[in-house]
């Protein structure tokens, strides 16, 4: 997904630039405005997915970006300090409205809600990209240092995230690193039989044999390996498991 964003103020820049590379989304910044006219510009060349704009930009307000769209095909998340502009914002078919101070979680929450509301667009597109096949085994890219291998999604037991790597477990024992962080593959399969049961863990439901409820949750695999389902994901784990 590629992202714009549009703010007077340098350290909120910084700050949205630094949740966003430690989204569990995969978002590329494909530009930075610090004025009206300039984020103009720039959407007047780029397509991104979404756009961050700030309401208040100097002695002008964001509105004046979006009359310049009247049919965006972007997402529209509104960053800023003043909540008085809420019902404005969505008469401008606003996603989400960040209040600042904002954190990761009220940033990645936005980030969900553009993708529920482009019906899965984004993540089509990148299944497109990623996987293939015929209905029945579909194929997972991996990137690694030497390049690309790919792997039926069927034979992929779990994925556990290690910072920018992903270490991939594979039946018949074998396990693949992958030069892309959990986010990336949160993403790309979260279609299929799937599931993220821990920040750091994806695990292929259909290798599930065991789900232990209770304050310590967590999920047996076929290789005999436990992995914890955290607070966060326990009712999804319910839901799909029990």
């Amino acid at each position: 997904m590629k992202c714009i964003l549009v703010d007077d103020e340098p350290h909120a820049r910084a700050l949205l630039k630094n949740l966003i590379s430690s989204s569990k989304y995969e978002l590329e910044i494909v530009g930075e405005a610090s004025d009206v006219d300039t984020a103009i510009e720039i959407l007047l060349f780029e397509k991104p997915d979404i756009l961050f704009l700030d309401i208040r930009i100097k002695k002008r307000l964001g509105f004046e970006v979006l009359d310049r769209f009247p049919n965006p095909e972007f997402k529209i998340v509104f960053t800023t300090a003043y909540d008085e502009y809420a019902l404005d914002a969505f008469e401008y078919a606003a996603v989400h409205y960040m209040l600042k101070p904002y954190d990761q979680q009220t940033l990645d929450n936005a980030i969900q809600r553009c993708i529920s509301a482009s019906g899965g667009t984004f993540s089509t597109q990148k299944l497109t990209e990623h996987l293939n096949g015929n209905g029945v085994s579909h194929m997972l890219s991996i990137p690694n240092r030497s390049g690309t291998v790919r792997y039926p999604t069927k034979d992929i037991l779990y994925l556990i995230g290690s910072g920018s790597y992903t270490e991939i477990y594979l039946t018949k024992g074998r396990t693949v690193l992958a030069s892309k962080s959990i986010g990336h593959f949160g993403e790309l399969i979260q279609d299929y039989a799937f599931m993220r049961c821990h920040k750091k863990y994806i695990i292929n439901t259909a290798h599930v044999v065991n789900y232990e409820k209770g304050m310590q949750a967590s999920v047996t695999m076929t290789d005999g390996r436990a992995l914890e389902v955290s607070r966060t994901h326990k009712s999804e784990a319910a839901k799909r498991l029990l």
